[in-house]
């Protein structure tokens, strides 16, 4: 008996693959090969140059000059000249403010350059979608191609760096992108658009701080009011008391205090029990004298007004003075500092087409070759039939 070979599988010839043979397949296809291939990079050149180019266009912009912004904290309402900081600002407090001042008003910068809103209203002011869709129906599809616009529209920080977990650093440099098919357009769009957001942010500024100044204006004159009808209470009770101690005075017979020194120590004791039950501190009101009560009854009564006897009134009084005198005249101001302007340099984003070229030529080789080993397949199939 001859032995049996337990494992060993008995691969046929058929089986194998021929390199030879496959590649000798192909090449009696090269029509197909060359003719997809071609096919495919002419199509790949038609698409590239299809589709419209893309321009990105940028420009930065960084914190503000010190100098417009304190022309806004000169001449607009700003926290330096609240009620609480108005009077004590030194030199080098006032610096340390403008700077503080200055990054807050670029944090609200950059929150109007990111706003939904505004970027609306600038397209809808400035006509920007009939400009760039000049032969779209904006009555249709507006908020379509707004969404269109803003999807290649960005707004990013440089500088400094952002965390990506944490909150936010306040912006020192900010970046405005924008991609569109007319470079020049674009270019325009966004310096037109840092300078309308500079625009409304100031008239904002204007209006709310109009505002708060009035406000303020008429809740300090409600405090001086306050104050001047408390005096004037205090006038009618001191006025009271003299009245009181001006009976007591002549009652005694005492019209001078130089009088007061005939008294003996326990005859004042007992002239002071007549006024036990006056105010503290005004009990010996009546050693004054007569003539003394009825000088300062006259003095009072005839006193139209009670301001000179307010402490707080005069810086009261000044503080309304410099809400007042505030013109609000923003004309010329920039709450930033244009660090890069949008230009044009003619080099296009998109498309790129020499990658668009070269992909879709290597896709139309890879499909040449498959439909090469089919027709070839096929073609051996009727061979054998035969």
């Amino acid at each position: 008996m001859e032995p049996k070979n337990i494992g060993i599988t008995d691969y046929r010839a058929d089986d194998e693959i021929d390199l030879f043979e496959l590649f000798s397949s192909l090449c009696k296809q090269w029509r197909w090969l060359v003719g997809i291939t071609v096919a495919g990079a002419l199509l790949s050149v038609a698409i590239a140059l299809i589709i419209p180019k893309q321009y990105e266009v940028t420009a930065q912009v960084a914190l503000p000059d010190l100098s417009g912004v304190m022309q806004v904290m000169n001449k607009g309402y700003s926290e330096r000249n609240s009620e609480r900081n108005s009077e004590r600002n030194s030199e080098r407090n006032s610096e340390r403010n403008s700077e503080k001042e200055a990054s807050q008003l670029f944090q609200r910068y950059y929150e109007k350059l990111l706003s939904p809103m505004h970027f609306n209203k600038y397209l809808k002011d400035g006509a920007w979608l009939q400009k760039i869709y000049p032969d779209e129906d904006l009555n249709e599809r507006e908020n379509f191609l707004q969404a269109e616009i803003k999807k290649d529209f960005q707004v990013e920080i440089l500088l400094p760096k952002q965390l990506k977990k944490g909150p936010s650093s306040p912006p020192r440099i900010v970046s405005i992108t924008l991609m569109g098919r007319d470079e020049g357009l674009t270019a325009n769009f966004i310096n037109r658009y840092i300078d309308y957001t500079n625009k409304m942010l100031l008239l904002e500024l204007v209006s709310s701080g109009k505002e708060m100044a009035v406000a303020e204006i008429e809740k300090t004159n409600k405090d001086i009011n306050i104050m001047r009808f408390e005096a004037k209470k205090k006038r009618e009770a001191r006025l009271v008391r003299l009245h009181d101690a001006l009976v007591i005075a002549k009652k005694i017979g005492i019209k001078k205090p130089d009088s007061i020194r005939i008294f003996g120590e326990a005859y004042q004791r007992s002239l002071n029990g007549l006024t036990s039950q006056a105010k503290e501190g005004d009990g010996d009101l009546f050693l004054k004298g007569s003539e003394y009560l009825e000088a300062e009854i006259t003095i009072l009564s005839g006193k139209g007004s009670d301001d000179a006897y307010i402490v707080a009134l005069p810086a009261m009084l000044k503080r309304i003075n410099r809400l007042e005198s505030l013109s609000f005249d923003f004309i010329g101001v920039k709450l930033y500092r244009l660090d890069k302007q949008a230009i044009t340099d003619g080099k296009a984003e998109k498309p790129k087409r020499a990658l668009i070229v070269s992909v879709g030529t290597v896709l139309s080789g890879f499909i040449a070759i498959f439909v090469a080993l089919i027709m070839g397949a096929v073609k051996r199939r009727r061979e054998l039939a035969l």
